[in-house]
């Protein structure tokens, strides 16, 4: 994509969508993207060794519309199979989606529309977070709402602070630039929250970044999920916000501040969800926790642009661990 995209440009858009064993919803999903008004896409699916008939469903549909483009691979992951889909996606605009959700009709032309009209490296709308798509989502007509620009380095600090939430890559679209060249933006494989280890190397590296209201993208809420359940997988958060914290604070003192505390929020609260466990298999990790909650809570009570659960929660540990660990177990299911 050029540097600046005019008004007389039509950009092909690559949505990348991974499937692994995801027959139930992956046909809705695929023809969410290939329903789309804006049809100057193409939609790069990569079959991570699915077992179900995942692949029988993809074989299907490509046959019906050329512009989906399938790739199977041994099982790898979801961060390797989206770098395999980078690898072969022929966009000028790159845009995600998961096999189990859905993008509302307008949701391309909308954004490369705005794409064009704020001259922005990336575009960011809002996630629709339910178990199924709100009555008369898909069909009413999508609207923007409110729409700001912002510098690189501001929206990693709305980003950190979570003032919105804006670290999943399927609530974004992006330049094809950043993914290419030796030094092009790629998944960290074998490592979860990859969306938010890969935003917080993104946004940093843009010169503008549009921020709006629209409700574009439907996320399944999935009970089944890493962020609903304890896994080691989710000890992960620990690791990427610690790295955040490392490389914004050589950005910036405001950073690094930011980091901090969307340090403290991943510490706190697998603190708070390792205290509902009966057994002392994560005891070290528990401790690490609480220290770094203590080394850091002073910080978060006086700077204003925390967010007030993360306020909250600092004050609290001043209690005492004991405190927090009875509260803790009063909140368990």
């Amino acid at each position: 994509m050029k540097d600046k995209i005019t008004p007389g440009d039509k950009p092909l858009v690559s949505v990348i969508m991974t499937v692994y064993n995801g027959e139930k919803y992956l046909e809705e999903a695929v023809r969410s993207v290939l329903s789309q008004t804006y049809r100057g896409l193409e939609l790069v699916v990569i079959d991570d060794g699915s077992v179900d008939g995942s692949g029988e469903i993809l074989e299907r549909l490509a046959k019906e519309d050329e512009r989906l483009r399938v790739k199977r691979i041994s099982n790898s992951g979801l961060s390797a199979a989206r770098n395999a889909a980078l690898e072969i996606a022929g966009g000028e605009v790159v845009m995600f989606a998961d096999s189990d959700d859905m993008l509302h009709p307008q949701s391309v032309e909308r954004l490369v529309s705005l794409m064009r009209e704020y001259d922005v490296d990336v575009a960011v709308g809002r996630l629709v977070m339910t178990e199924d798509p709100p009555r008369g989502w898909y069909d009413k007509e999508l609207t923007v709402g409110s729409a700001r620009v912002l510098s690189g380095e501001q929206a990693m600090e709305l980003s950190l602070y979570q003032r919105p939430v804006m670290n999943s890559v399927c609530q974004i679209a992006v330049k094809r630039s950043f993914f290419e060249g030796a030094a092009g933006l790629r998944f960290v494989e074998g490592m979860y929250y990859e969306d938010l280890e890969l935003t917080s190397r993104l946004y940093p590296m843009c010169r503008r970044v549009l921020l709006t209201d629209m409700d574009y993208y439907f996320y399944r809420q999935n009970p089944g999920s890493i962020v609903h359940r304890m896994s080691d997988k989710r000890f992960h958060a620990l690791e990427v916000t610690r790295q955040i914290e490392e490389r914004m604070s050589r950005l910036s003192p405001s950073l690094g501040r930011a980091a901090s505390d969307r340090r403290f929020s991943a510490n706190f609260n697998i603190f708070l969800l390792l205290c509902r466990e009966e057994n002392g298999e994560y005891n070290r990790v528990r401790e690490t926790c609480w220290r770094e909650i203590k080394g850091r809570r002073r910080q978060i009570l006086f700077n204003p642009r925390v967010r007030l659960k993360n306020r909250i929660g600092a004050l609290i540990s001043y209690s005492g661990r004991r405190v927090v660990e009875m509260l803790a177990g009063m909140m368990k299911g």
